[in-house]
Parts: structure tokens; C-alpha cells; sequence
């Protein structure tokens, strides 16, 4: 819902499929944006952890209070995040900031929050509120390439990046 200020309010709940056991697992003071399930009972969440300033990626386990902020030092603003297919991968990216309005598109390596900036893309500045691309990217099948949405080129458009050129974690 929106406050009278006009800010956005959420909350994130899970329940099962007969409608039953409804959980609140993202509280209205931390305020809930985008979410990506990692396997059957595991959700990563971009919110105001603990009602904090900062957007963060959050990672639990439904049914369980176990909230583990992904990333911190790398993901701290709101983005996309998405799981590869076998979870053990993340993907993310970033809103434009400062003056050349560059958008960040991020790689974690979940259980250990080993990750880097793997790439930034320019969004020009007419494209803005509505008209704004944000870059949701998103794994394909065999978890080897990553698309995204793009208007760096003055255009919106679909990207793919080849995930396994990029460096391996050692």
C-alpha cells in the first residue's frame, strides 16, 4: 500500500497450498521489494532488513526466523535478484546512480558471498519514473548465460551475457 507521502509499503508472507499455515516473513517495517525463490523452502528478499536505511538481499528459510543478509558489502541497494538454476549462484543488478546514471549488474556465489560488479550499463537520463529499464536479469536453464533488459544503446532491448567467460572463483 502507499502512505499518504505517496512512499510504498509491503510486507512478503508465504502460505501453503490449501491455504492454510499463512506466515509473514518479511514485516511492514523492513518493507519487502523483489524476492526469487532459491529451492522449495528457501526465499532471498530485497528489503529494509531490521527496518534499517540500507535495501539489502536477504536470505531465509520459510517457516524459520534465519534472515541472512547475502552480499552486504557488495548488494546494498534494491535490485533484482535471481538464482541460478541450481542455487548456488545469484545475479543481480542495481537502479542508476550518480551523475552518468550507470546501472551495475552483479554475480555472488551465495553460501560463501564471494561476489563481484561483473558489468555496468549507462541508462540515458530521458528514460526515467515510468519509462525507466530495470534490468531483471535472469539465468537461462543450464545456468551458462544471464539476459537482461538494457537501454544503454537509446533503445530498450534484450541482452545476454556468457556467464562462463566471466573469472572463477577460486
Amino acid at each position: 500500500f502507499k502512505e499518504p507521502t505517496g512512499r510504498l509499503i509491503s510486507a512478503a508472507y508465504t502460505v501453503a497450498p490449501d491455504g492454510s499455515d499463512l506466515r509473514c516473513i518479511i514485516p511492514y517495517e523492513w518493507n519487502n521489494s523483489h524476492y526469487d525463490w532459491r529451492n522449495a523452502t528457501q526465499i532471498m528478499s530485497t528489503t529494509r532488513y531490521q527496518a534499517g536505511d540500507k535495501w539489502l538481499h536477504v536470505l531465509l528459510t520459510d517457516g524459520k526466523d534465519d534472515h541472512r543478509v547475502i552480499a552486504p558489502d557488495l548488494l546494498a541497494s534494491d535490485g533484482h535478484g535471481h538464482f541460478s538454476p541450481d542455487g548456488v549462484w545469484m545475479v543481480s543488478d542495481s537502479y542508476p546512480r550518480g551523475a552518468e546514471r550507470m546501472q551495475s549488474f552483479y554475480l555472488v556465489h551465495v553460501d560463501t558471498d564471494r561476489g563481484y560488479e561483473a558489468a555496468q550499463f549507462h541508462q540515458p537520463r530521458e528514460f526515467k519514473g515510468p519509462w525507466r529499464c530495470d534490468q531483471h536479469p535472469r539465468w537461462n536453464r543450464d545456468g551458462t548465460q544471464v539476459c537482461f533488459d538494457s537501454l544503454h544503446e537509446g533503445e530498450r532491448q534484450l541482452y545476454v551475457i556468457d556467464i562462463s567467460d566471466i573469472v572463477e572463483f577460486s
